[in-house]
């Protein structure tokens, strides 16, 4: 089994503060909205039941500790009738999995990373990922992290991860929206993905 190994979301951080519309079943392969939603086909092995089937997700943005942002993770599973040669019809269902809201924490880049660039200096991950308050999410196993302060020293650099349950989807979209509480707002948003 390979090893999974990260990749961002969007090669430029999202920065869109549009409402965020999610996707309605389509014949369409879904791809994303330019600039702030995009879609990725899942390699899933489905030979293999103990195989990679949760979404490792590590949000990230640029500005202050504190600034927050809101992502959304949609699951796509195919939808098909008629086997027949010639007469088959394939939709894309879509599922909300989650609507998180991220908080940026302390940790981020020890200056520009990589060549080409692949973090900026000012890229900070978030260090609270939460299910957005007042949304239920009950179509997804989602397990949060939360950075929880106990007795002595609050840590810092402190950083945090969700885990989504793909159940055999076979495309993920990823939606951004920065228009968060007011002067909490992050500049940009992104996240780091792999399938494990």
């Amino acid at each position: 089994m390979a090893i999974p190994i990260l990749k961002r979301a969007f090669a430029t951080n999202v920065t869109s503060t549009a409402t965020i519309a999610c996707s309605v079943p389509s014949t369409t392969e879904p791809t994303g909205t330019a600039g702030r939603s995009v879609a990725y086909k899942l390699d899933q092995n489905f030979k293999d039941p103990t195989g990679k089937r949760k979404l490792f997700i590590k949000p990230f943005g640029t500005d202050a500790a504190d600034e927050d942002f809101r992502l959304v993770v949609e699951l796509f599973h195919v939808f098909r009738e008629g086997q027949d040669a010639g007469n088959v019809s394939t939709i894309y269902i879509p599922t909300t999995a989650a609507i998180l809201d991220c908080n940026l924490g302390t940790s981020k880049a020890a200056g520009d990373i990589g060549s080409p660039k692949l973090l900026d200096a000012d890229d900070r991950f978030a260090n609270i990922i939460a299910n957005a308050g007042g949304i239920t999410t009950p179509n997804a196993e989602v397990q949060v992290q939360d950075s929880v302060a106990g007795d002595g020293d609050v840590p810092t650099n402190t950083s945090a991860v969700a885990m989504i349950e793909t159940y055999g989807a076979t495309h993920v979209m990823f939606h951004f929206s920065v228009d968060g509480t007011a002067a909490t707002t992050a500049a940009s948003a992104n996240c780091l993905w792999t399938l494990i």
